[in-house]
């Protein structure tokens, strides 16, 4: 098994995934990919990310987590997909304002998201969303 920069993040993301009883499924490659950040930045970032996808998703769903350098720019992908409800395309750019929630029906006060564009901003790097109602959501970072 490959390596991200980060080594408590698998065991960091079971414990996130014990949550809901989601099933934590690594698509990797197969060598380490190594990047220079802020561990408890980025740690906070996944756990937002894997959380959110664990609430939003049913329970005893898969949850997808991989990274992958996108080429020689020096530059890595970091993914989260879910077998949620998705988000509608009005939303995308939403969903990492302060305090913005689609529905009052789940837990939470609206920050996850924009805290993890606020860090990932801070890392230099972006995040976005891919996301259709009733497909599943997609979050990716590149750093």
């Amino acid at each position: 098994m490959s390596r991200l920069f980060v080594p408590d993040l698998w065991e960091d993301a079971q414990k996130v995934m014990k949550w809901n009883s989601n099933k934590l499924v690594l698509d990797i490659p197969d060598s380490d990919v190594w990047i220079q950040t802020e561990p408890s930045m980025f740690a906070v970032v996944i756990d937002n990310l894997l959380l959110n996808a664990s609430k939003f998703s049913p329970k005893g769903s898969t949850i997808t987590l991989g990274w992958r350098p996108t080429s020689k720019d020096g530059n890595v992908e970091i993914w989260v997909k879910d077998e949620g409800k998705g988000i509608d395309s009005q939303y995308h750019e939403l969903v990492f304002e302060r305090f913005f929630k689609i529905d009052s029906f789940h837990p939470g006060g609206g920050l996850g998201l924009f805290i993890c564009k606020t860090y990932v901003s801070l890392m230099g790097g972006t995040i976005a969303i891919d996301s259709q109602e009733g497909c599943g959501s997609t979050f990716t970072i590149r750093l």
